[in-house]
Formats: structure tokens, sequence, C-alpha cells
């Protein structure tokens, strides 16, 4: 799939460069349109396989990295059969599987309290280990949509339960245990 971008970027700017020659010009454009065609049923494809899109789902950079990393070493040690792959394969998962508990840990204690930039809304959370409490204002909590777009996201990141919802339109005063 990267190679096949990496094509498309190259005959973009081939395109651009090329603009002054009319038939190069199609030429380039042909072979553009049909690499697009061939992106388009991967993604296509990719999006209608099962569990493929997952939402809450969060891996690092290294964690995608390690396990790329890992693939590419099972593939290796099926095709050489060198014990000394698979034992770097397992040392790799065993690394994976300490960052993510790492990562759960430093996330089960964590203690914040975020302030959301949503145009012409005000967006709170107190967040204490996974709980959290997210004060808005009414009009921000009917609307779904833009809850998903500015702050699932980092839910999800953090690796929040369920939110306590309160609205800024019912308070008077109260007591918030965080």
């Amino acid at each position: 799939m990267i190679p096949l971008i990496f094509t498309i970027l190259i005959l973009g700017i081939g395109t651009i460069a090329l603009s002054f020659n009319h038939s190069i010009l199609l030429f380039i454009g042909k072979i553009h349109s049909f690499f697009l065609t061939i992106l388009l049923s991967k993604l296509t494809l990719l999006n209608n396989i099962s569990f493929s899109i997952s939402k809450g789902l969060f891996i690092s950079k290294w964690e995608t990295f390690l396990l790329y990393l890992s693939i590419v070493l099972i593939l290796l040690f099926f095709n050489y059969k060198y014990i000394f792959l698979q034992k770097i394969f397992i040392t790799i998962l065993f690394f994976i599987i300490s960052l993510d508990i790492i990562e759960d840990i430093g996330l089960k204690s964590q203690k914040k309290i975020i302030v959301y930039n949503i145009p012409n809304h005000i967006a709170v959370d107190l967040i204490s280990g996974n709980k959290h409490h997210f004060i808005t204002d009414l009009k921000l909590l009917k609307n779904k949509e833009m809850i998903q777009f500015f702050v699932k996201n980092n839910w999800n990141f953090l690796d929040l339960n369920p939110p306590n919802l309160l609205s800024l339109n019912d308070f008077n005063f109260s007591t918030i245990k965080w």
C-alpha cells in the first residue's frame, strides 16, 4: 500500500513538472487514475474486513514498529528456520506486552484537568484514573458529532471509561467527588 501511495505522489509531482507537454500530461494522468483506482479498491477491501476498523483502539508508533518487526521476524523464521529469529520474535512480543502494561499502569494513575478548544462551546474533563467527569454546555452535550470529532479521540487515547456527563446549564452549585 505504501509503495502505491509513493508512486501516486511521484506521479502527482510529475504531472506538475511536465504540465507544459499535453501528450505526456495525458499519459501521466491515465497512469495516475489507474493507480488511484487500485488504491481505492484496496482501501474499500480493507474497510470491509471484519474488525479492520476498531473504535477505541490506540497503539503508539513504537508498538506499531515492533508489531511489524515481529511479523517480519516470524515470516523469516518460517522461511529459514533459524532459532535465533524465533527468540528475537518472542523477545519483541514480550517487550510489546510490557510496553502496554506500563502504559496501562500510567493511565490508571492519571489525574488531569483538560480544557477542550471547541468553537463556541465550553468543555472540561476532570480525569482520575480511567474515570472522568465531562462538563460542558447543553448544546454541545446534544451534538454527538462535535463530541465525536473534538473529544472522543482523546478519551480513547487516555483509555477512559464512558464519562459522567454534566451540563453547565444545570450548575448552580455542586460538589463533584473527583
